[in-house]
């Protein structure tokens, strides 16, 4: 997993304390320092991983107090755990002893000094975690207001560009509409003059159905007495056929009479016939 420098440093830093506080029970052990001086190491190791981790939580990218609040915990646990190792090491040399004399005061803080020491460090750490804690929040809070005003920045930078594009577009199409002004005047105008041709047009026409219809009406009067006429003329033509169908019923009937007058005659004159 790669690592930011900030955690990097914060890793190396604290590693570096956890390796003091060892050394320092190492010592303790061995009896080479005196009693108590864990806890001066400890808080002095604390306090440069402090001064440290505010440093870096000022860079960026910056480092995460949490995680130096985290680490801090864990090394004062861990310094918890090695002053209960010092003292069980005391504790199997006073076992050795106690054999031979008698339980003093002496042997009893050769057993409690170093695990009263993990404990004051142990107690220590959690204060100490807290207050990088509070700094994170302090500058988390910063962040979030820098944030919402970086990123407002951006909203109204984009807002001003897209006024800026809105402005050029708008001016482009007053520009167009400009330049097609004469155009939209012209056709209007042709407009105009085809709808007053069109008028006169309809006008006209109308005027010229007006007439055919007056003709129209006169030619359909004129064949209406037409056939009147033709009618009359008809009924007067059937009359005359009657009368000349019975001049001719009177011809036969005169000219049979006739026939018979001319029998008559030649009987009279011929009658040996």
């Amino acid at each position: 997993m790669k690592l930011d420098t900030p955690t990097k440093i914060w890793a190396a830093s604290a590693t570096v304390a956890a390796a003091a506080i060892v050394a320092c029970a190492i010592l303790r052990a061995a009896g080479l320092i005196g009693a108590f001086m864990l806890v001066p190491v400890f808080i002095g190791a604390m306090t440069l991983l402090v001064l440290i981790a505010v440093r870096l939580a000022q860079a960026r990218p910056r480092l995460n107090l949490t995680i130096a609040a985290e680490s801090v915990v864990a090394l004062g646990i861990f310094s918890l755990i090695l002053s209960l190792v010092v003292a069980l090491y005391g504790v199997s040399d006073f076992v050795t002893e106690l054999g031979r004399r008698e339980l003093s005061a002496e042997d009893l803080r050769r057993i409690s000094v170093p695990f009263i020491e993990g404990l004051l460090a142990a107690g220590i750490a959690p204060f100490i975690a807290t207050l990088l804690r509070h700094f994170e929040a302090s500058y988390s809070a910063v962040e979030s207001g820098e944030t919402g005003i970086t990123e407002a920045a951006r909203e109204a930078t984009g807002l001003a560009t897209e006024l800026r594009n809105a402005t050029a577009e708008v001016a482009g199409l007053n520009k167009e509409l400009s330049a097609t002004k004469g155009s939209f005047d012209t056709a209007f105008r042709g407009v105009i003059a085809a709808a007053g041709s069109l008028s006169t047009a309809l006008e006209t026409e109308t005027e010229r159905l007006r007439f055919a219809l007056q003709r129209v009406q006169a030619e359909t009067t004129a064949l209406s007495d037409s056939s009147e006429k033709a009618r009359g003329a008809v009924s007067a033509f059937g009359k005359e056929m009657g009368a000349l169908s019975a001049a001719t019923t009177d011809a036969r009937e005169l000219m049979d009479a006739l026939g018979k007058l001319i029998e008559s005659v030649e009987r009279y004159v011929r009658p040996e016939r």
